[in-house]
Protein backbone atom coordinates (compact mmCIF):
# COMPACT_ATOMS: atom_id res chain seq x y z
CA UNK A 1 0.00 0.00 0.00
CA UNK A 2 2.56 2.23 0.82
CA UNK A 3 4.46 1.54 -2.21
CA UNK A 4 1.42 2.76 -4.36
CA UNK A 5 1.08 5.77 -2.58
CA UNK A 6 4.48 6.51 -3.36
CA UNK A 7 4.17 5.82 -7.25
CA UNK A 8 0.55 8.20 -7.30
CA UNK A 9 1.99 10.82 -5.20
CA UNK A 10 5.47 10.87 -7.58
CA UNK A 11 3.06 11.39 -10.29
CA UNK A 12 1.27 13.98 -9.33
CA UNK A 13 4.55 15.88 -8.50
CA UNK A 14 5.86 15.09 -12.03
CA UNK A 15 2.40 16.36 -13.25
CA UNK A 16 2.85 19.86 -11.02
CA UNK A 17 6.74 20.31 -11.49
CA UNK A 18 6.95 19.02 -15.53
CA UNK A 19 3.85 19.88 -17.12
CA UNK A 20 3.17 23.45 -15.24
CA UNK A 21 0.39 24.35 -18.41
CA UNK A 22 -1.75 21.72 -16.66
CA UNK A 23 -2.06 23.23 -13.60
CA UNK A 24 -2.73 26.48 -14.42
CA UNK A 25 -6.17 27.02 -14.57
CA UNK A 26 -8.36 29.66 -13.04
CA UNK A 27 -10.41 27.49 -10.69
CA UNK A 28 -12.66 30.78 -9.44
CA UNK A 29 -11.22 30.78 -5.96
CA UNK A 30 -7.52 30.94 -6.55
CA UNK A 31 -6.28 32.49 -9.90
CA UNK A 32 -3.11 31.07 -11.52
CA UNK A 33 -1.34 34.68 -10.71
CA UNK A 34 -1.81 34.63 -7.08
CA UNK A 35 -2.55 31.56 -5.23
CA UNK A 36 -2.27 27.62 -5.02
CA UNK A 37 -4.15 25.21 -7.85
CA UNK A 38 -6.44 22.50 -6.74
CA UNK A 39 -3.47 20.23 -8.16
CA UNK A 40 -1.22 21.67 -5.85
CA UNK A 41 -3.72 21.98 -3.05
CA UNK A 42 -4.51 18.36 -3.88
CA UNK A 43 -0.75 17.80 -3.72
CA UNK A 44 -0.79 18.99 0.05
CA UNK A 45 -3.75 16.96 1.11
CA UNK A 46 -2.19 13.95 -0.18
CA UNK A 47 1.05 13.94 1.32
CA UNK A 48 -0.18 15.17 4.69
CA UNK A 49 -2.58 11.95 4.51
CA UNK A 50 -0.19 9.59 3.08
CA UNK A 51 2.21 11.11 6.05
CA UNK A 52 -0.92 9.46 8.00
CA UNK A 53 -0.87 6.47 7.11
CA UNK A 54 3.28 5.79 6.90
CA UNK A 55 3.49 6.97 10.93
CA UNK A 56 0.01 4.63 11.50
CA UNK A 57 1.32 1.75 10.09
CA UNK A 58 5.49 2.06 10.38
CA UNK A 59 5.53 4.07 14.02
CA UNK A 60 9.54 3.44 14.17
CA UNK A 61 9.79 5.73 11.02
CA UNK A 62 9.84 3.50 7.70
CA UNK A 63 9.05 6.64 5.70
CA UNK A 64 9.37 6.67 1.96
CA UNK A 65 12.07 8.31 -0.32
CA UNK A 66 9.15 10.22 -2.51
CA UNK A 67 7.11 12.13 0.58
CA UNK A 68 10.36 13.15 1.73
CA UNK A 69 10.96 14.99 -1.99
CA UNK A 70 7.37 16.22 -2.13
CA UNK A 71 7.46 17.27 1.52
CA UNK A 72 11.12 19.66 0.70
CA UNK A 73 9.42 20.84 -2.65
CA UNK A 74 6.30 21.61 -0.66
CA UNK A 75 8.04 23.54 2.08
CA UNK A 76 10.01 25.86 -0.38
CA UNK A 77 8.25 25.89 -3.83
CA UNK A 78 4.54 26.10 -2.24
CA UNK A 79 4.70 27.06 1.29
CA UNK A 80 3.98 30.45 1.43
CA UNK A 81 0.84 29.50 -1.10
CA UNK A 82 -0.54 26.91 1.28
CA UNK A 83 -4.33 28.11 2.58
CA UNK A 84 -4.01 28.07 6.75
CA UNK A 85 -7.07 27.79 8.82
CA UNK A 86 -8.58 30.97 10.09
CA UNK A 87 -8.02 30.50 13.94
CA UNK A 88 -10.49 32.97 15.73
CA UNK A 89 -9.51 32.48 19.51
CA UNK A 90 -5.74 33.00 18.20
CA UNK A 91 -7.05 36.17 17.00
CA UNK A 92 -8.85 37.10 20.04
CA UNK A 93 -6.28 36.14 22.72
CA UNK A 94 -3.98 38.66 20.81
CA UNK A 95 -6.27 41.08 21.82
CA UNK A 96 -7.97 39.90 25.13
CA UNK A 97 -4.52 38.18 26.74
CA UNK A 98 -2.44 41.17 26.47
CA UNK A 99 -1.89 42.65 30.32
CA UNK A 100 -2.34 45.66 29.15
CA UNK A 101 -5.42 45.56 26.88
CA UNK A 102 -7.98 47.40 29.27
CA UNK A 103 -5.44 50.48 29.21
CA UNK A 104 -4.32 50.43 26.04
CA UNK A 105 -8.08 49.85 24.53
CA UNK A 106 -9.02 52.63 27.12
CA UNK A 107 -6.68 54.92 25.66
CA UNK A 108 -7.74 54.05 21.97
CA UNK A 109 -11.51 54.46 22.35
CA UNK A 110 -10.33 57.99 23.82
CA UNK A 111 -8.37 58.86 21.17
CA UNK A 112 -11.40 57.73 17.86
CA UNK A 113 -13.84 60.24 19.91
CA UNK A 114 -12.21 63.92 18.19
CA UNK A 115 -11.64 64.30 14.84
CA UNK A 116 -7.80 64.76 13.52
CA UNK A 117 -6.87 63.08 17.37
CA UNK A 118 -8.51 59.57 15.71
CA UNK A 119 -5.14 59.47 13.59
CA UNK A 120 -3.62 57.97 16.50
CA UNK A 121 -6.25 55.50 16.90
CA UNK A 122 -5.53 54.38 13.34
CA UNK A 123 -2.23 54.81 13.69
CA UNK A 124 -2.32 51.95 15.98
CA UNK A 125 -3.83 49.76 14.02
CA UNK A 126 -1.88 50.19 11.61
CA UNK A 127 0.65 48.78 14.06
CA UNK A 128 -0.93 45.80 14.26
CA UNK A 129 -1.25 45.01 10.89
CA UNK A 130 2.53 45.67 10.44
CA UNK A 131 3.17 43.27 13.02
CA UNK A 132 1.32 40.63 11.44
CA UNK A 133 2.14 41.17 8.09
CA UNK A 134 5.95 40.76 9.47
CA UNK A 135 5.28 37.79 11.29
CA UNK A 136 6.66 39.10 14.38
CA UNK A 137 5.40 38.04 17.89
CA UNK A 138 1.53 38.42 18.00
CA UNK A 139 0.30 41.25 20.34
CA UNK A 140 -1.09 44.61 20.87
CA UNK A 141 1.35 47.27 20.32
CA UNK A 142 2.44 49.67 22.63
CA UNK A 143 1.44 53.56 22.38
CA UNK A 144 5.03 55.18 21.84
CA UNK A 145 6.51 56.55 19.01
CA UNK A 146 4.07 59.07 18.72
CA UNK A 147 5.62 60.84 15.35
CA UNK A 148 5.46 57.33 13.42
CA UNK A 149 2.40 56.33 15.32
CA UNK A 150 0.80 60.29 13.64
CA UNK A 151 2.08 59.56 10.25
CA UNK A 152 0.73 56.02 10.15
CA UNK A 153 -2.64 57.17 10.84
CA UNK A 154 -3.01 59.55 8.20
CA UNK A 155 -1.78 57.78 5.64
CA UNK A 156 -4.64 54.95 6.92
CA UNK A 157 -7.04 58.53 7.44
CA UNK A 158 -6.70 59.20 3.74
CA UNK A 159 -7.23 56.01 2.23
CA UNK A 160 -10.56 55.84 4.58
CA UNK A 161 -11.56 59.17 3.81
CA UNK A 162 -11.34 58.16 0.27
CA UNK A 163 -13.66 55.35 0.04
CA UNK A 164 -15.89 56.98 2.47
CA UNK A 165 -16.52 60.01 0.32
CA UNK A 166 -19.42 58.75 -1.04
CA UNK A 167 -21.25 57.39 2.59
CA UNK A 168 -19.67 60.61 3.99
CA UNK A 169 -21.26 62.89 1.41
CA UNK A 170 -24.80 61.76 2.12
CA UNK A 171 -24.36 62.16 5.56
CA UNK A 172 -22.81 65.69 5.37
CA UNK A 173 -26.28 66.71 3.61
CA UNK A 174 -28.59 65.92 6.92
CA UNK A 175 -29.84 68.87 9.14
CA UNK A 176 -26.30 68.28 11.70
CA UNK A 177 -23.51 67.36 10.89
CA UNK A 178 -21.50 64.27 10.79
CA UNK A 179 -19.71 64.74 14.13
CA UNK A 180 -23.12 65.49 15.78
CA UNK A 181 -24.49 62.67 14.49
CA UNK A 182 -21.74 60.56 15.91
CA UNK A 183 -22.13 61.79 19.37
CA UNK A 184 -25.81 61.81 19.38
CA UNK A 185 -27.84 60.12 16.78
CA UNK A 186 -30.96 59.52 18.56
CA UNK A 187 -31.03 63.59 18.73
CA UNK A 188 -30.22 63.72 15.03
CA UNK A 189 -32.94 60.70 13.85
CA UNK A 190 -35.93 62.66 15.93
CA UNK A 191 -35.80 65.32 13.57
CA UNK A 192 -35.28 63.74 10.05
CA UNK A 193 -37.95 63.20 7.07
CA UNK A 194 -38.37 61.16 4.91
CA UNK A 195 -35.87 62.43 2.79
CA UNK A 196 -33.24 62.46 5.69
CA UNK A 197 -34.12 59.15 6.51
CA UNK A 198 -33.48 58.03 2.41
CA UNK A 199 -29.93 59.55 2.78
CA UNK A 200 -29.34 57.63 6.27
CA UNK A 201 -30.41 54.67 4.02
CA UNK A 202 -28.17 55.64 0.98
CA UNK A 203 -24.95 56.29 3.23
CA UNK A 204 -25.21 52.68 4.80
CA UNK A 205 -25.83 50.84 1.51
CA UNK A 206 -22.64 52.55 -0.01
CA UNK A 207 -21.04 52.39 3.12
CA UNK A 208 -21.41 48.69 3.10
CA UNK A 209 -19.66 48.29 -0.31
CA UNK A 210 -17.06 50.41 0.45
CA UNK A 211 -16.43 48.38 3.86
CA UNK A 212 -16.37 45.35 1.62
CA UNK A 213 -13.03 46.82 -0.67
CA UNK A 214 -11.35 49.32 2.39
CA UNK A 215 -9.60 46.82 4.71
CA UNK A 216 -7.85 45.04 2.06
CA UNK A 217 -6.82 47.89 0.53
CA UNK A 218 -5.55 49.02 3.83
CA UNK A 219 -3.78 45.56 4.13
CA UNK A 220 -2.05 46.06 0.26
CA UNK A 221 -0.99 49.73 1.50
CA UNK A 222 0.49 48.27 5.01
CA UNK A 223 2.64 45.46 2.87
CA UNK A 224 3.32 47.38 -0.13
CA UNK A 225 3.75 50.94 1.09
CA UNK A 226 2.24 51.92 -2.51
CA UNK A 227 -1.08 54.55 -2.49
CA UNK A 228 -1.78 52.81 -6.01
CA UNK A 229 -1.71 49.13 -4.58
CA UNK A 230 -4.66 50.59 -2.01
CA UNK A 231 -7.03 51.79 -4.78
CA UNK A 232 -5.80 49.15 -7.52
CA UNK A 233 -9.70 47.77 -7.00
CA UNK A 234 -8.63 44.53 -9.23
CA UNK A 235 -5.68 43.89 -7.46
CA UNK A 236 -7.72 44.68 -4.18
CA UNK A 237 -10.22 42.32 -5.21
CA UNK A 238 -7.72 39.54 -6.86
CA UNK A 239 -6.73 38.87 -2.99
CA UNK A 240 -10.09 39.16 -1.60
CA UNK A 241 -10.72 36.23 -3.96
CA UNK A 242 -7.81 34.53 -3.14
CA UNK A 243 -9.22 33.75 0.49
CA UNK A 244 -13.10 34.54 -0.03
CA UNK A 245 -14.56 32.42 3.25
CA UNK A 246 -12.55 33.96 5.98
CA UNK A 247 -12.62 37.72 4.25
CA UNK A 248 -16.31 37.11 3.96
CA UNK A 249 -16.59 35.84 7.88
CA UNK A 250 -14.06 38.61 8.97
CA UNK A 251 -16.52 41.46 6.32
CA UNK A 252 -19.91 39.74 8.48
CA UNK A 253 -18.48 39.58 11.64
CA UNK A 254 -17.51 43.64 11.18
CA UNK A 255 -20.64 44.29 9.73
CA UNK A 256 -22.48 42.60 12.58
CA UNK A 257 -20.55 44.55 15.44
CA UNK A 258 -20.47 47.75 13.91
CA UNK A 259 -24.38 47.50 13.66
CA UNK A 260 -24.50 46.03 17.42
CA UNK A 261 -22.02 48.69 19.12
CA UNK A 262 -24.03 51.83 17.27
CA UNK A 263 -27.42 50.37 17.96
CA UNK A 264 -26.61 50.40 22.00
CA UNK A 265 -25.38 53.85 21.34
CA UNK A 266 -28.63 55.14 20.27
CA UNK A 267 -30.12 52.71 22.92
CA UNK A 268 -28.23 54.25 25.55
CA UNK A 269 -29.09 58.30 24.11
CA UNK A 270 -32.55 56.89 24.09
CA UNK A 271 -32.74 56.32 28.22
CA UNK A 272 -30.56 59.68 29.24
CA UNK A 273 -27.44 57.35 29.79
CA UNK A 274 -25.55 60.83 29.03
CA UNK A 275 -24.24 62.12 26.10
CA UNK A 276 -20.52 61.84 26.80
CA UNK A 277 -20.46 58.31 28.39
CA UNK A 278 -22.56 56.99 26.13
CA UNK A 279 -20.23 58.74 23.15
CA UNK A 280 -17.33 57.10 24.71
CA UNK A 281 -18.49 53.69 25.28
CA UNK A 282 -19.16 53.93 21.64
CA UNK A 283 -15.53 54.56 20.49
CA UNK A 284 -14.05 52.64 22.69
CA UNK A 285 -16.42 49.43 21.24
CA UNK A 286 -15.70 50.96 17.91
CA UNK A 287 -12.36 51.01 18.74
CA UNK A 288 -11.75 47.34 19.89
CA UNK A 289 -14.05 46.15 16.56
CA UNK A 290 -10.96 47.71 14.63
CA UNK A 291 -8.33 45.73 16.75
CA UNK A 292 -10.85 42.27 16.02
CA UNK A 293 -11.98 43.06 12.52
CA UNK A 294 -7.85 43.88 11.58
CA UNK A 295 -7.03 40.57 13.10
CA UNK A 296 -9.54 38.58 11.37
CA UNK A 297 -8.70 40.40 8.21
CA UNK A 298 -5.53 39.98 8.09
CA UNK A 299 -6.08 35.97 8.03
CA UNK A 300 -7.12 36.50 4.51
CA UNK A 301 -4.52 37.91 2.98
Amino acid sequence: MSNLWDVCLLLVYICVHLCPSAVSFDFGLWTSDIGLTKTTQLLNYLTIFHGAYLRFHFPSGGFGVVPKIINKSIDFKYQKHIIKPMDINRDLGVIFKDKGCIKKTLLGGFFLMFPIVNLLAFGFVARLIHSHLEEEEKKLPSWDHWGALTLLGLEWGLIIAIYSVIPLLFLSLLPKSVFAFMVNPQFVLSGLNLGGHLLLVFSTLFGIIALFFLPMALILFSDSGSFIDAFHLEKVFKHIKHRLTPYMIAYILTIFLIAADFSLHILLNKIHFGIAPSYFLFTWLGFIILLISGSLFIESF
